[in-house]
């Protein structure tokens, strides 16, 4: 496993060994002026103004598939993908982005799609976005809120149509959640779900999610040989 970091003035490409200590280096000049918005499974959903595109970085089998460009009324705070087009012809990119505490707008592409779908959507309860990527999870994409730790969830029903719904577990979280923090969703193994909180004083709580028809919040006191790295484009929970 590596981490990658970019140089977006000249496309260098840093590439962090955990396990060794050992960073490697690649010049790629398909990531010119670019932000990476998200990372999977080896894959990046890469940006450049309006312009998004998947990207493979490996040189042994660069791949990069162009994506319908941005229309004027699409925005996203943060956005990610379901699925990487190497091990899923189904995939779907994904973005929110809060419009006011009782409104977020959703944007999504469909494999095969030539043109974004964006809608507004109502929120039960007020929420705001955190700076955390959003995570796939049971079929759904998940967001936590800032601040509260609920998190909104969304997916399509079996006719199609989208939905959209927040869980509201703000009071189950023990010890309560106050004051400022980062939260953060992270995935382990695609079956378990967690959230993440680091304080301004940063210390780090995790707590194990479960939804359903009981959902609950489960603070892990234990953590035993776990590699955990957290971003704003993408956090991921290793066993080492």
């Amino acid at each position: 496993m590596r981490l990658l970091s970019l140089n977006q003035k000249d496309g260098l490409c840093t590439f962090y060994n955990p396990f060794r200590n050992l960073n490697c280096y690649m010049s790629n000049d398909d990531l010119l002026g670019c932000e990476i918005r998200y990372a999977k499974d080896g894959w990046l959903l890469v940006s450049r103004g309006k312009s998004l595109f998947l990207l493979e970085p490996s040189p042994s089998s660069k791949q990069i598939i162009h994506l319908p460009r941005r229309t004027e009324d699409y925005f996203c705070d943060t956005l990610s993908f379901s699925a990487t087009p190497a091990n899923s012809s189904a995939w779907v990119i994904f973005g929110i982005a809060c419009l006011n505490e009782y409104q977020v707008r959703i944007s999504y592409l469909k494999a095969g799609d030539d043109n974004w779908t964006s809608m507004i959507m109502d929120n039960e309860v007020p929420f705001a976005l955190s700076c955390s990527s959003p995570v796939y999870f049971g079929e759904e994409f998940c967001v936590i809120g800032d601040c509260t730790g609920d998190v909104g969830a969304f997916g399509f029903l079996e006719d199609g149509n989208p939905y959209w719904v927040i869980h509201q577990i703000c009071p189950l979280y023990s010890p309560r959640i106050s004051g400022a923090h980062r939260h953060f969703l992270v995935l382990r193994d695609q079956i378990v779900l967690y959230s993440v909180i680091v304080t301004r004083e940063h210390n780090v709580r995790v707590y194990e999610l479960k939804f359903g028809e009981y959902e609950s919040v489960k603070l892990v006191k234990e953590v035993k040989n776990w590699l955990l790295f957290i971003s704003e484009a993408s956090s991921l929970l290793l066993v080492a």
